[in-house]
């Protein structure tokens, strides 16, 4: 084993258990493996090659300080094409057969490899595994983290070796410019002990207080430990802003919102903030509705019916125990619609409720007024996945929310106004890292943005009706003023 690699560079990572351990078909891998070992010189061609016994086409342009051009196409069917990214990314995205993505590559504004995804190459954006390069101490090894349709993840660390001395079964395997390195866990140091690494027992937001410490010179650094609950002002004059029924109660935190958009997402079984499922799979257990929702204590139901128009509270119950007759139907073109919930005198939705796909999954749950979803609400995709938790005014997004993109899972988190972000606004990839945090106006970006490079510094952009203006990078010691 080689125990320091401060300057090694991987051309290519694969991993067993979602492809074969060999490169002769990774062309993307020859191509860079050319331009790190030609000391950065520009990769240019127009060619055909033969992948699995296929033949494809393949064009490219890989130059220094320039995100790669990629493509190869059979019939000009995609195999794999290129996407730029955020935080100066970009990432190479192969697709199965069947034309779903199986597995993103992401690389820095250095064309250094920054991690891998692999996807369920049946269902659209199932996310199986991530891998990703990470020093411990001064070994190289690769971070495995496997997802699991439970919601489970298991996280394991890969070590490099330049042989396999038993011709065991590896994990992985990386090419370098130290040659093909075998990747598993039985290559682990001696001297480094499985308590010694990062997250091994850790699942989601792996968050401790040293993760929030800075080298930056903070005159009051935060203690974590005395961290209160956050609590509301004590006079809220305006009701109508009010972002949630009894939120000028003394006892509400921040939390009790939180929990409630659990319970409503623990309806339809949803994981609120797991993989955001494609929508032609209706028949995935993931995009069901459930009917094992349990309540302690469920009122009878005719007696919720004459009571519901003062009795808010039990009303909802009612409705979440999945009662079996709807209370209206709304037909359009593409089916009937279900609502199970509180008419006005007009047969209006007026109050909580709960509207069903033709499919029989919930499309929105939350308050109603004159029909269009009004206050706090939830609005699911097609499939049965988040779209959108927060606030709403004369059915549109109005207010604080959060918004969950369907194409690559990103949430946004902040302001709204009329279906768009605005204000300020903060975004994370499907996985909870932050990305970025700026100000918008009619859904683009305008002021001030603030993110992080992949070495840890804090970069500030200038933004202008979605146009980056400028960018400064701070570093250690700088003062970002």
């Amino acid at each position: 084993m080689i125990a320091n690699y401060n300057n090694l560079i991987v051309y290519s990572a694969l991993i067993s258990n979602f492809e074969k351990l060999d490169f002769k078909n990774d062309a993307l891998a020859g191509v860079r493996a050319n331009y790190f070992n030609s000391n950065n010189s520009s990769q240019n061609d127009k060619t055909d090659i033969e992948i699995d016994g296929k033949e494809y086409n393949l064009s490219y342009f890989l130059s220094a300080n320039e995100p790669l051009s990629w493509k190869i196409t059979n019939n000009n069917v995609p195999y794999q094409t290129v996407k730029k990214e955020t935080g100066g990314l970009y990432s190479v995205i192969s697709y199965s057969p069947n034309g779903i993505i199986n597995k993103r590559q992401f690389f820095d504004s250095k064309h250094i490899w920054v991690r891998t995804e692999y996807y369920d190459d049946k269902f659209e954006n199932v996310l199986l595994a991530v891998i990703e390069p990470i020093f411990i101490f001064e070994y190289f090894s690769i971070k495995y983290d496997r997802f699991y349709p439970d919601g489970k993840k298991l996280t394991s660390y890969l070590f490099p070796s330049v042989n396999n001395p038993h011709n065991i079964r590896c994990a992985g395997l990386i090419y370098t410019n130290y040659g093909m390195l075998w990747l598993d866990e039985k290559f682990r140091p001696n001297d480094t002990a499985l308590d010694d690494l990062p997250g091994m027992k850790k699942n989601g937001f792996n968050f401790s207080p040293e993760n929030f410490s800075t080298s930056l010179n903070i005159v009051n650094a935060v203690d974590l430990d005395n961290a209160e609950y956050l609590k509301p002002v004590e006079n809220i004059d305006d009701a109508e802003n009010v972002p949630y029924p009894n939120s000028n109660d003394s006892n509400y935190s921040a939390y009790d919102k939180i929990e409630q958009i659990l319970v409503e997402a623990h309806k339809t079984n949803k994981n609120l903030f797991g993989v955001v499922d494609n929508e032609n799979q209706g028949s995935s257990d993931d995009s069901q509705m459930t009917d094992d929702f349990h309540l302690s204590e469920i009122p009878d139901k005719s007696k919720e019916k004459e009571d519901k128009d003062t009795d808010n509270d039990n009303y909802i119950k009612l409705i979440q125990a999945n009662k079996a007759e709807p209370d209206n139907s709304i037909a359009t073109e593409t089916g009937e619609y279900l609502y199970y919930g509180q008419l006005d005198s007009d047969n209006l939705r007026t109050g909580w409720g709960r509207t069903e796909t033709p499919e029989g999954l919930t499309s929105y749950e939350g308050n109603y007024v004159d029909d269009k979803r009004q206050g706090f609400g939830i609005c699911y995709y097609k499939n049965g996945s988040v779209n959108y938790v927060g606030e709403w005014n004369k059915g549109v997004r109005t207010g604080c929310g959060v918004g969950y993109r369907q194409s690559d899972g990103t949430m946004h988190i902040g302001k709204w106004k009329s279906n768009l972000p605005e204000e300020c606004g903060a975004r994370f990839d499907k996985n909870g890292n932050f990305l970025d945090v700026c100000q918008y106006t009619d859904g683009v970006r305008n002021g001030k943005s603030v993110s992080f490079n992949e070495n840890g510094d804090i970069v500030i952009g200038f933004w202008a009706d979605g146009e980056l203006i400028s960018e400064k990078t701070i570093t250690d010691g700088e003062n970002g003023d």
